[in-house]
């Protein structure tokens, strides 16, 4: 029975990592949840095992130490997915409908910046919100991801130095020319 038992520190460490990576390409509650359960479990095993599997304790420790790192392989990993899904997938879709909305094809104001994404859209997006700052510069928000509580995770596209107000609503990290990734 304990030799059965030598495996389930690395299959807990590749559980963990696959949780993390998941929860960073995409947020949401699920992700969030799972890797919520997923963190104290691996921690007991990580601490237990190499103490009840004397014969076994260096491939335990080793284990042991992956899950701990789990966390930050995870993002990393995660991180880098969601960047190239973001370059090669999301992100022409995206600037096709902001030539739709500068074009005219879709109407902007002040009254109602919340617009119902396309169908197109919506395996990307939950939510668009558009509108113009004081120099009728456009401000496009995608929202796309989140978590709990309540928890956004968007891009921005937004020429620089334009867009305050929904910059101070967000943090902001720069991803490309004119393009911003964000959560509150």
């Amino acid at each position: 029975m304990r030799d059965g038992t030598a495996w389930l520190s690395p299959g807990v460490a590749v559980l963990c990592v696959a949780a993390f990576t998941w929860f960073a390409y995409r947020p949401s509650g699920t992700s969030q949840l799972l890797t919520m359960c997923l963190c104290p479990v691996g921690l007991v095993i990580a601490v237990v095992v190499p103490f009840v599997l004397k014969r076994y304790r260096r491939r335990a420790l080793v284990a042991s130490l992956a899950i701990v790192a789990s966390p930050f392989v995870g993002f990393l990993v995660g991180h880098a997915i969601r960047r190239a899904d973001f370059e090669l997938r999301v992100r022409p879709r995206y600037e096709q409908f902001i030539a739709r909305i500068e074009r005219g094809e879709i109407r902007v104001d002040d009254d109602t910046p919340s617009i119902p994404p396309p169908p197109a859209l919506e395996d990307i997006t939950y939510g668009v919100q558009a509108s113009r700052d004081e120099d009728a510069r456009l401000c496009v928000i995608f929202f796309w991801g989140g978590g709990f509580p309540v928890r956004h995770s968007v891009y921005l596209h937004a020429a620089p130095g334009s867009c305050a107000r929904e910059r101070r609503r967000f943090r902001f990290t720069e991803i490309g020319t004119s393009w911003f990734a964000g959560s509150d």
